[in-house]
């Protein structure tokens, strides 16, 4: 008799193949396809889809959906919803091409408790609500490929789209044109995307005429007022539009990274309009690589603003004819304004450049940028043709508060072609303000900048602390009636070291100082060279009462003047230690000095120790005119009398002291 094999052994492998069959089954996901360009329930049409999709139930012309994944698809280009909007509970993927047109004053599609859904190849047309278009509020992740969303509004946040603070949202090759939110608070706009919280990631799509419209709405086309993460790349923003902050994005706290991609005329209006491209505010952490701005408008920061707890930085960016027009002393920032953040400027692809900005306003400051109490650390950037009608062409740096300090630095920088206006118009290339300030710039090239009135490259205030160093103030000009062309000092503490000074100039009758100006304050000018610099009084230096110079192992050649071709004393103090004078000219008085001062208690204001003064020219007094002090060891290629300079047993009076032409001799 034949044994029977027990049943375990038996079903074994059948029970395996129907398991695994059950599995491959379950897994498959349904493929729904609308043939129903309308809402009324002939054919399949797309409402009937989804909830066909939600309950894993055929519905009217539609096939059941299953557990895993549905996906719907269409065989018509087009839907036009009568009865509200489409809600959405399981994960489901829809496929077009297909436009989706809303019933009326209602959303188009709300995504409920769903763990992943996607849009491809969809375009959203007239929806209305926070999220006209869609409005995802759960914990759903939601992907959107392509299409479009067109003329959908809000009527407070996310015009076009609503994400919630648990939601996660990737957006990619999609473009948001003519969506609005008109929310009235600080807090609500977003003409196309509000994020309450969740994660925003968005690439290669396009934002173009979107509007935060109320009173005080932000984020012409993005706006994340609590905390989200923001990834934005090679994505464009074009004409977009809020009243409050952030013409095109508006963030509060949180960290923003926009990579690539180009802001174009977006603009930020007026109540109170700060970041015609992006305002951060709160704690934002902003930074923004290899991306272009042109031609953005704001109060504050006509491309970018950021706040006092917030951070921006700015690598390899084009930052190029944007316009802060605020018209208050301490508005403007034509490229960026810093109210009292941390701003980092540096190269990324390529170096950065600010071009072509301007604070417009009626005493509008930093042309480019405008860093009011905040700090900046700029490296390898390239300002030019930047104008500001009060002060600081390309910079304006502001004061902290009472007892703070801030550093302000420039390093590898290029200014040049940078104006500043005439209300007053000083700096420009940079103007500080009075205040403690520690302003440093190292390695840079300053040329051809002009100021309406004072310091055509360079102006510092009381209370600033400049580092001026390995530099190049070349052919800056300042038109007004005190001068600077290079650098005018009007207090605080200026040190030039290992830089030269050529080819500044001022204008007018009584101007001073072409190279530099020392109206107040104290200056050391080390290893620097002052060469061909032209004012009518003190062409290559002047330093007025009150004020204090050293110039130490320096040289100051072929400088011009009226009076003083080479330096004018003004009342002011000056030591020479170890200093060159030659080759300067005068048409009046004092080829090399011109010293106005009579003896001062029987104390000289300018003294020469171990310093050559030759080969000068003037109508009167071709080395020195005025009275002098020596500490030994120096050279006058003339013979002084004694009360002109009391000359020591060190000194040598009318010597040659055999000069060549001034070079480069290591």
């Amino acid at each position: 008799m034949r044994r029977l094999l027990p049943l375990g052994r038996l079903a074994r492998p059948s029970l395996f193949a129907a398991l695994a069959l059950a599995v491959s089954f379950t897994a498959q996901a349904a493929v729904i396809t609308v043939d129903s360009g309308t809402d009324d329930g002939v054919g399949c049409t797309l409402r009937e889809a989804v909830e066909a999709a939600n309950t894993n139930t055929a519905v009217g012309g539609c096939a059941a959906g299953d557990n895993v994944n549905d996906e719907i698809q269409f065989s018509v280009g087009a839907v036009t919803l009568t009865g509200g909007q489409l809600y959405l509970s399981e994960d489901l993927i829809v496929t077009g091409p297909v436009t989706l047109t809303a019933t009326p004053g209602q959303r188009i599609v709300r995504v409920g408790p769903a763990s992943s859904v996607s849009f491809s190849g969809v375009t959203f047309v007239g929806g209305r609500g926070n999220g006209g278009a869609l409005a995802i509020t759960a914990a759903t992740t939601v992907t959107v490929t392509g299409g479009a969303f067109n003329q959908n509004n809000a009527p407070l946040s996310g015009g076009a789209i609503y994400l919630s603070a648990t939601g996660t949202l990737t957006i990619d090759g999609t473009s948001f044109t003519d969506n609005q939110a008109r929310g009235d608070a600080a807090n609500q706009g977003g003409g196309a995307i509000y994020t309450n919280g969740g994660g925003l990631t968005v690439q290669n799509a396009t934002f173009t005429n979107n509007r935060a419209l109320g009173t005080s709405g932000s984020g012409g086309a993005i706006l994340s007022p609590n905390g989200a993460s923001l990834n934005i790349q090679a994505s464009t923003f074009t004409n977009n539009r809020s009243e409050r902050a952030g013409g095109a994005i508006e963030t509060v706290g949180g960290a923003t990274m926009v990579t690539g991609g180009s802001f174009v005329g977006n603009t930020a209006g007026t109540n109170p309009g700060n970041g015609g491209a992006i305002h951060g505010g709160g704690t934002a952490n902003v930074t923004v690589t290899d991306a272009a701005a042109t031609g953005n408008r704001a109060s504050e920061g006509g491309a970018y603003w950021i706040s006092a707890s917030g951070t921006l930085s700015l690598f390899g960016v084009t930052v190029t004819g944007n316009i802060a027009e605020g018209a208050s002393a301490d508005q403007g920032g034509g490229g960026v304004y810093v109210d009292g953040g941390v701003l980092n400027v540096d190269s990324g692809t390529g170096d950065s450049v600010f071009s072509g900005n301007r604070a417009s306003g009626a005493s509008g400051s930093g042309g480019a940028i405008l860093v009011n109490g905040g700090s900046a650390t700029v490296f390898s950037t390239t300002f030019e043709q930047n104008r500001s009608q009060r002060a600081g062409g390309a910079v304006e740096v502001t004061a902290p508060g009472e007892g703070e300090t801030v550093l302000t630095a420039f390093v590898g920088s290029t200014f040049t072609q940078n104006v500043t206006g005439t209300a007053p118009g000083n700096g420009g290339a940079i103007h500080t303000t009075q205040g403690v300030i520690t302003l440093q710039v190292l390695d840079a090239s300053v040329s051809n900048n002009e100021a309406g009135n004072e310091g055509g490259g360079l102006w510092i205030n009381g209370g600033t602390t400049l580092l001026l160093r390995d530099s190049n103030l070349l052919s800056n000009a300042a038109r007004g009636a005190a001068g600077g062309g290079g650098l005018f000092v009007n207090g605080g503490e200026a040190t030039v070291l290992r830089t030269t000074l050529s080819g500044n100039r001022t204008f007018g009758q009584g101007s001073a100082g072409g190279g530099v100006h020392l109206a107040d304050g104290t200056a050391t000018l080390d290893q620097t060279l002052l060469l061909s610099n032209s004012s009518d009084l003190g062409g290559g230096l002047a330093v007025r009462e009150d004020a204090s110079a050293t110039v130490q192992n320096s040289t100051l050649y072929d400088n011009s003047a009226r009076l003083g071709g080479g330096v004018v004393s003004l009342s002011g103090a000056i030591s020479f230690d170890s200093a060159t004078i030659a080759s300067n000219s005068a048409s009046l008085a004092g080829g090399g000095l011109y010293n106005q001062n009579t003896q001062n208690a029987g104390t000289p204001f300018v003294t020469f120790t171990n310093s050559i003064v030759a080969d000068n020219s003037a109508t009167n007094g071709a080395n020195l005119s005025g009275r002098y002090g020596s500490g030994g060891w120096n050279v006058i290629g003339t013979t002084p009398t004694a009360a002109t300079f009391p000359a020591t047993g060190t000194d040598q009076t009318g010597t040659d002291p055999m000069l060549d032409a001034l070079a480069d001799n290591g």
